[in-house]
C-alpha cells in the first residue's frame, strides 16, 4: 500500500463509521471524513484548516507528537486512549490505528479513530448521574450555591428574589446579603476555606428574606478550593419566633399590670375597710368594759363602732363595684357604665355625658367586662388628670364591632413620653389586644385627649349572645 490512489475507494469514505483523517508528516490535515468531523465537532472545511496541535489539549501535545512521529516511522500502528480536544473544548479519548501512505508523492499518515468504549459508557453514566443530581438540586426547597475563592457564584440551583439563575452566576454572592451582615460574611468565607471546618450563619438578604446558611468547604483533586452554601429560608420561622417573644413580653406586662392592681386593692383594703373594722373592734371592746361603770361612755363607743362598721361596709361595696359591679352581671354593660358615671360625677364633680347604641343588646361576658374596664380606666384617668370640666363617653355598635370613645378637653399629655409609664393606658391597650381589637390614643399638651377602642364582636346571633 504505497500510494493512496490504489486504496481510495475503501480507505477515505465520508460515510465510514470510524473517523478517518489524512495528515502530512508535519501534522497538517489533508482529508477528513464526516465521522471525524462529527467526533471533533467541526465542519469539514473548519477541520481542514487545523493541525495536530489544534485538536489535542496543550498538556498532552508532547505525548501526541511522540506517538505521531512513531506512527509516521512505522514503529507503532496503534494508540490507546489518545486525548482529543473538541471544538467546544470538551475532552474526549479515542483509539487510533495508523498507516503510513504516499499521497501526491509525499509521505503521509492515514489514521482511523474510534472513540474509546469506556468513555462512552462513562459519559452515559455521568450524564445520567448528572441528570439525577440536577433534578434533585432543582427540586430542593433549599438554595445550593457553589462559590469560588473570591466569593463569586459558580453554580446556583434556584433564582433568588427577582434574579434568575443565569443572572446570578458570575456575580459576587455578597451582593445578595444585606449591608449589616456583609462584614461577618466576608470574614467567615476565607476562614472556612482556610481551616476546612463547617460553619452556620443566619443573614438577611437584600430582598428582605432571612436565610440560615451552612457553609461547606470543598477541595478538588488539583487543590482548588470552593465553598458550597446550603441556604434554608427561615423568614416565617423567625417571624413566628419574634411573635412568640412579643407575646411573652406582653404577658409579662399584663402580669405586672395585674400585680399592680392587686397591690393597689390591698392598699385600699388596708387603708379603708381594714382600718375601719379594726376601729370598730376597739370601740366594741371598750363598750363591753365600760358598760357597767360608765354607761354613757359605753354607748358612745357603741355608736362609733356602728358608724365605723357602716363605713367599712360602704367602702367594701365601693371596692367590689370597682372590680366588677354586680349590676354588670345583672343588667349589662350599659347599666354598669351609667352607674360608674354617677359615682365618678359624685366623686370628682365633673360633668360626664354618656351615649350608647346597645339598647337591650348583651355582649359576651368577656367583651362586656373589657368594655366596662376600658371605660372605667379611661374615664377615671380623665377625671383625675385632665382638669377638664366635661367628659364625653360613647359606646356604639358598628356592624360586627363595638367602638368605645372617651374624650376630654383638658390639659392633654405627650403620648410618646407616657407610653411606657402610664399603667392605665397599657392596660387599655392590652385588653384590646387580647380581644383582637385596636386602640387609638390622640393627645397633645393643651389639646385634650381622645381614646378610641374598637373591639370585634364574636360571630354569634343576638339570641345566643343574650343567653350568655
Amino acid at each position: 500500500m504505497k500510494h493512496l490512489k490504489n486504496q481510495k475507494s475503501h480507505a477515505v469514505r465520508d460515510g465510514a463509521t470510524p473517523g478517518m483523517l489524512l495528515a502530512t508528516a508535519a501534522g497538517r490535515f489533508l482529508r477528513v471524513n464526516r465521522a471525524m468531523c462529527k467526533m471533533l465537532g467541526y465542519e469539514k472545511n473548519e477541520l481542514l484548516q487545523c493541525g495536530v496541535a489544534d485538536v489535542h489539549p496543550p498538556e498532552s501535545l508532547p505525548r501526541v507528537r511522540k506517538l505521531f512521529d512513531a506512527m509516521a516511522r512505522r514503529r507503532v500502528r496503534f494508540g490507546r486512549n489518545v486525548p482529543f480536544l473538541r471544538k467546544d473544548k470538551r475532552l474526549i479519548f479515542a483509539d487510533v490505528t495508523a498507516l503510513s501512505v504516499r499521497y501526491r508523492d509525499a509521505s503521509c499518515l492515514l489514521g482511523f479513530f474510534q472513540e474509546a468504549a469506556w468513555q462512552r459508557v462513562f459519559e452515559e453514566t455521568l450524564n445520567a448521574t448528572a441528570g439525577t443530581l440536577r433534578g434533585l438540586l432543582e427540586n430542593l426547597p433549599d438554595v445550593v450555591v457553589i462559590l469560588d475563592e473570591q466569593g463569586r457564584i459558580c453554580f446556583i440551583n434556584h433564582g433568588v428574589g427577582q434574579l434568575t439563575r443565569e443572572a446570578l452566576v458570575g456575580r459576587a454572592a455578597i451582593e445578595l446579603v444585606a449591608p449589616d451582615f456583609r462584614e461577618t460574611c466576608l470574614r467567615m468565607l476565607p476562614e472556612c476555606l482556610a481551616d476546612g471546618k463547617l460553619r452556620t450563619l443566619e443573614v438577611q438578604t437584600t430582598f428582605g428574606q432571612w436565610w440560615l446558611g451552612r457553609l461547606v468547604p470543598l477541595t478538588n483533586e488539583k487543590g482548588g478550593k470552593r465553598l458550597m452554601v446550603i441556604a434554608t429560608e427561615v423568614t416565617q420561622q423567625r417571624a413566628a419566633l419574634e411573635t412568640i417573644k412579643k407575646e411573652r413580653r406582653l404577658l409579662r406586662q399584663m402580669l405586672d399590670l395585674h400585680e399592680r392592681e392587686r397591690r393597689l386593692i390591698a392598699y385600699e383594703i388596708h387603708d379603708g375597710p381594714a382600718q375601719q373594722l379594726a376601729g370598730a373592734l376597739y370601740r366594741l371592746q371598750a363598750f363591753r368594759k365600760a358598760l357597767e361603770r360608765t354607761p354613757d361612755d359605753a354607748w358612745r363607743s357603741f355608736a362609733e363602732a356602728t358608724e365605723l362598721l357602716s363605713l367599712a361596709l360602704k367602702e367594701s361595696r365601693r371596692l367590689i363595684s370597682g372590680l366588677r359591679p354586680p349590676v354588670l352581671d345583672e343588667l349589662g354593660v350599659v347599666a354598669a357604665i351609667e352607674y360608674l358615671m354617677y359615682e365618678l360625677e359624685k366623686e370628682f364633680g365633673v360633668k360626664i355625658e354618656f351615649v350608647h347604641e346597645l339598647h337591650d343588646f348583651r355582649l359576651p361576658a368577656p367583651l362586656e367586662n373589657a368594655v366596662f374596664r376600658i371605660v372605667q380606666e379611661a374615664t377615671r384617668n380623665a377625671c383625675r388628670h385632665s382638669r377638664s370640666e366635661r367628659i364625653f363617653v360613647s359606646v356604639l355598635r358598628k356592624d360586627d364591632h363595638v367602638v368605645v370613645d372617651v374624650r376630654d378637653w383638658g390639659i392633654g399629655f405627650n403620648t410618646a413620653a407616657a407610653k411606657q409609664k402610664c399603667f392605665g393606658l397599657r392596660g387599655i391597650r392590652e385588653r384590646a389586644r387580647l380581644l383582637g381589637g385596636s386602640v387609638i390614643i390622640d393627645s397633645a399638651d393643651g389639646q385634650g385627649t381622645h381614646v378610641s377602642v374598637t373591639l370585634p364582636i364574636p360571630a354569634k346571633s343576638d339570641k345566643q349572645l343574650a343567653a350568655e
